[in-house]
C-alpha cells in the first residue's frame, strides 16, 4: 500500500473517530452542565444543614447555661427554707433538660444528613473533574486529528502536481540524451573495425579505377 493511501485510510479513520469524539463531547459537556447545577444544589443543602447543626449546638450550649442557672437557684431556694420556689427552679431544669434532648436527637440527624450530604457532594464534584478531564481529552484529541487532517490535505495537494515529478522526468531526459551523445561519440571515435576497413578500402579503390577507366575511354574519342 502506497504512502498517499495509507494516509488516506488513516485520514478517514480519523475523521470517523473525529465525528465520535464531536458526539461523545457533546454528550459530556450535557452532563458537565447537569453536573455542575446539582454540584451547586447539593452545596446549597450542604450549607443549610451545616449551619441548622451549628444553631443546634449553640442552642444545646445555651441549655447548659439555662440547666446549671436554674438548677443553683433550686438550691439556694430550698437552702432557704423556700421548697416551693425550689420546685419551680427544678421543673424549670427538667424542661430544659428535655429539651436538651431532643435537640441532641436533631443535632444527631443533623449531622449524619451533613455527613451524607457532604459524602454526595465529594463524589459528584469527583466525576465532574473525571468528565471535565474526559474533555479536555476529547478536545486535545481532535485538534491532534485536525492536525493529522491538515498535514493529508497537503500531502494530497502535493500529489496532485508534485514538482518533484517533473524534476525527475527532466532527469530521465538528460540521461537518455547523455547516452544518446555517448554512443554517437562511440560511433565516430572508436577505432574501425580492420575487416569493414579493408572492405572500404577496396570499394575505393574500385571506384577510383572505375574512373580511370572512364577517362582513358573518352581520351581515346
Amino acid at each position: 500500500m502506497s504512502l498517499f493511501r495509507k494516509l488516506r485510510n488513516a485520514a478517514q479513520q480519523t475523521g470517523k473517530r473525529e465525528s465520535g469524539d464531536d458526539n461523545a463531547e457533546r454528550a459530556i459537556n450535557i452532563y458537565i452542565e447537569a453536573a455542575s447545577e446539582r454540584l451547586r444544589s447539593f452545596h446549597t443543602e450542604v450549607q443549610r444543614v451545616q449551619a441548622q447543626t451549628i444553631t443546634l449546638r449553640r442552642k444545646i450550649s445555651e441549655l447548659d447555661d439555662f440547666i446549671r442557672h436554674d438548677h443553683d437557684l433550686a438550691k439556694s431556694s430550698l437552702a432557704a427554707g423556700n421548697e416551693t420556689e425550689a420546685i419551680k427552679y427544678l421543673e424549670a431544669e427538667r424542661r430544659e433538660r428535655d429539651r436538651q434532648d431532643d435537640l441532641r436527637s436533631q443535632l444527631a440527624l443533623s449531622e449524619k444528613t451533613a455527613t451524607q450530604l457532604e459524602s454526595l457532594y465529594t463524589k459528584l464534584a469527583d466525576r465532574l473533574d473525571r468528565a471535565k478531564a474526559a474533555r479536555a481529552d476529547l478536545v486535545a484529541r481532535r485538534d491532534r486529528a485536525q492536525v493529522q487532517i491538515d498535514a493529508f490535505a497537503s500531502l494530497s495537494d502535493v500529489d496532485v502536481h508534485n514538482p518533484l515529478r517533473d524534476f525527475e522526468r527532466l532527469e530521465l531526459d538528460v540521461i537518455r540524451e547523455e547516452a544518446r551523445a555517448e554512443a554517437e561519440y562511440e560511433v565516430y571515435h572508436s577505432p574501425r573495425d580492420p575487416v569493414s576497413a579493408a572492405i572500404a578500402d577496396l570499394q575505393r579503390e574500385l571506384d577510383t579505377s572505375s574512373n580511370d577507366g572512364g577517362k582513358d575511354n573518352r581520351d581515346s574519342r
